[in-house]
């Protein structure tokens, strides 16, 4: 996966593993600096950060296809839940 593709709310998973996650966007933190991007676990709190890789791991990652109807309304959900805490 290359960092362009990355679209903040968009959904993905690693390679071969059954977790959705979507993208939450990249953190800097102090002192550190790489950058960070941050995933949330579709199903749980849209601003929890689940999981952060660098660029080099995003190799693993892919863009996750057809969600189920459950996994839809989680992401509707995602989505209500980041616009609210903005």
């Amino acid at each position: 996966m290359d960092r362009a593709a990355l679209k903040q709310g968009g959904r993905y998973n690693w390679k071969g593993l059954p977790e959705r996650l979507i993208y939450m966007g990249t953190k800097h933190y102090p002192g550190d600096r790489r950058t960070w991007f941050q995933f949330s676990l579709v199903g749980e709190d849209p601003n929890a950060c689940w999981c952060e890789v660098l660029e080099s791991d995003l190799s693993g990652f892919e863009e996750t296809t057809q969600p189920t109807a459950a996994e839809q309304q989680n992401e509707d959900l995602w989505r209500l839940g980041r616009s609210v805490g903005k």
